[in-house]
């Protein structure tokens, strides 16, 4: 075997060697992103429930305090949160979850005019999806 033939064949083991090694690196980066994708995805979904909650709280608040207007606008921002936690959790493996249709009661009731009946309703389907979120 002459010198040149014995360069060659170093210069293909070490190029393979080098591509065998850049691969295996890929590997484990993506492994990393993907750990770290899911783990962001898992905060942005306890982020979301915490703001859920401080809107249903808020939400009774005004509504048991006559602020009609302003309950019904943050009846919508607690359902537009809702609805993006919707999205969050598809991309989760999440067993149990209680979607934002759970909402459409309290939206029905909300479009009522404010009456001293349909203050109680909705102050008690605001605290039933209070007790069942508290339950998730």
């Amino acid at each position: 075997m002459s010198l040149v033939q014995t360069r060659r064949i170093k210069n293909a083991v070490l190029t393979m060697l080098i591509l065998t090694f850049s691969m295996v690196i890929q590997q484990r980066q993506s492994t990393r992103k993907e750990a770290a994708s899911a783990d962001y995805e898992a905060a942005r979904l306890k982020d979301n429930q915490i703001l859920i909650n401080r809107y249903i709280d808020q939400l009774y608040s005004q509504y048991n305090g006559g602020n009609y207007d302003e309950a019904q606008s943050t009846f919508l921002a607690l359902k537009q949160t809702w609805q993006y936690q919707d999205v969050i959790v598809k991309s989760l493996p999440v067993e149990d979850y209680y979607p934002s249709d759970s909402l459409q009661h309290l939206d029905s009731l909300l479009a009522l005019p404010a009456s001293t009946v349909n203050h109680f309703l909705v102050i008690k389907e605001i605290r039933r999806i209070n007790i069942r979120l508290a339950n998730y």
